[in-house]
């Protein structure tokens, strides 16, 4: 009796030892208190164009896909050009979480504003220690396979102004040419004055004569002046349509 008893008492503890064996074959992950890590998104605003007026705000957005953690707040507000960052956003397990971030659109006269949404993926894994977490992040345009950074570019198309003839800010070139144009050919200092002389009995026809050449001289010069003005005028319009 005492040796069956015996025999039955070596016999569970070889089947609690062969259970603690496979126990250890078993793959299990521990977490510890404050087994996690944290993610801060970058993006960038960018601004093209000439003239751009200040006090420009620009808003970024991020949304979760399946759930993905979300930091506190969903956006952020870039002031004119620059860099800020979404997040921090906090991780707890390792695995691959998705997102898309785009720029909020805005009506504003003269801008064209970046509506490009892009697909970022931050991926969690464990240190090499086994220690904690660590993240990778990674963002691919929309319509493009290729990695990218995050980058939003606006555009500003400065509006022409109207030509106001009597503005101030008239081009100095531009009235040097009209007043030349306009100006009639002075004589030498000191020069005599030649007048041909008149057949007597023929005054009243010469003063007719000499009459119509001062009309002509005048009507000349009046008609360089308004080529020269329209000239002007001409090459003004055509700086503000390129410019």
């Amino acid at each position: 009796m005492k040796a069956m008893k015996g025999k039955k008492h070596r016999i569970g503890k070889l089947l609690m030892l062969s259970l603690v064996s496979a126990g250890l074959l078993v793959p299990v992950q521990a977490k510890a208190a404050g087994y996690e890590c944290e993610a801060k998104i970058p993006v960038e605003v960018r601004e093209e164009g000439s003239g751009i007026p200040e006090g420009n705000e620009y808003t970024v957005k991020i949304r979760g896909l399946d759930g993905a953690p979300m930091p506190e707040n969903g956006s952020v507000v870039i002031a004119g050009e620059g860099k800020a960052e979404l997040g921090p956003i906090s991780y707890t397990e390792p695995e691959d979480y998705q997102y898309e971030i785009w720029q909020e659109g805005q009506e504003k006269e003269h801008f064209t504003y970046d509506d490009t949404v892009y697909t970022v993926t931050v991926r969690v894994t464990n240190t090499e220690d086994g220690t904690g977490l660590e993240a990778q992040i990674w963002a691919i345009k929309e319509g493009e396979e290729a990695k990218s950074e995050i980058v939003f570019e606006n555009r500003y198309e400065k509006p022409s102004k109207p030509w106001n003839p009597g503005s101030e800010d008239e081009d100095e070139d531009d009235d040097a040419e009209v007043s030349a144009a306009v100006t009639p050919p002075a004589q030498t200092p000191g020069a005599p004055i030649q007048i041909p002389e008149q057949p007597a009995g023929s005054q009243a026809q010469g003063a007719q004569t000499g009459d119509s050449a001062n009309v002509a001289l005048w009507t000349s010069t009046a008609g360089l002046g308004a080529l020269a003005l329209v000239a002007v005028i001409a090459r003004r319009r055509r700086r503000e349509q390129e410019g």
